[in-house]
């Protein structure tokens, strides 16, 4: 019992990889998170090397207003949320970065990343929770060592034309009509308050793969 104890009171070290339409939320979550529970033993820093765009700000599609425009995204959340953040995008030269990290929260845009990132949590023995959202669909994927490599890469990565693509929390449609929608929104929710709360708790976190569309 008294190892489980300091298991669950050691410090918790979160990256956030993405500040766009997912993350700038969960951000907001993860701080309201840490206010309502007290936690002071919990470490957040958000990485991305992305500026705010006017596109970003239809329908508050991303959690950004005018005064943010051309910003650096990660700047923003970091100083609005008392987080810590770093302007730049994690590659493979810099995932070093992540070292002091137990997990990763993903609000990213392309395979390619999430194949980079599922391979170092594989390898580094962290955990990753991947977030996804598009128009309605909503997804995530928790990677914590339950499955090897292998899997991953038959399920998510073995598509070229898929690989190659970047994708975005909206359909260019709603975009264009100004007709957005919130999967982000809800997604970044989930991922805070059920996933990442019952990490944080030393709980273990469903392994199943969650989709749906609403």
């Amino acid at each position: 019992m008294e190892k489980e104890d300091k298991e669950e009171n050691r410090m918790k070290n979160i990256a956030l990889i993405g500040s766009g339409g997912i993350n700038s939320y969960a951000a907001e979550n993860v701080n309201n998170l840490i206010k309502d529970f007290e936690l002071m033993d919990v470490f957040v820093k958000v990485f991305d090397d992305d500026v705010v765009e006017e596109k970003n700000l239809i329908n508050r599609n991303q959690n950004f207003t005018e005064e943010d425009l051309m910003l650096q995204k990660a700047e923003v959340i970091g100083k609005r949320y008392t987080l810590d953040f770093e302007n730049i995008r994690i590659t493979e030269e810099n995932i070093s970065k992540l070292e002091k990290f137990d997990i990763i929260m993903l609000g990213v845009d392309n395979n390619k990343s999430r194949k980079m990132l599922y391979e170092y949590a594989i390898n580094n023995k962290k955990i990753v929770i991947d977030l996804r959202a598009q128009g309605t669909n909503i997804m995530y994927v928790v990677v914590d060592g339950s499955k090897d490599m292998e899997y991953y890469n038959n399920e998510y990565f073995k598509n070229a034309e898929t690989m190659e693509k970047h994708g975005s929390c909206q359909l260019q449609h709603s975009i264009n009509n100004k007709h957005i929608e919130n999967g982000n929104r809800v997604i970044a929710s989930l991922g805070v308050w059920g996933l990442l709360l019952k990490h944080i708790r030393g709980e273990q976190i469903a392994r199943k793969e969650y989709k749906m569309v609403y």
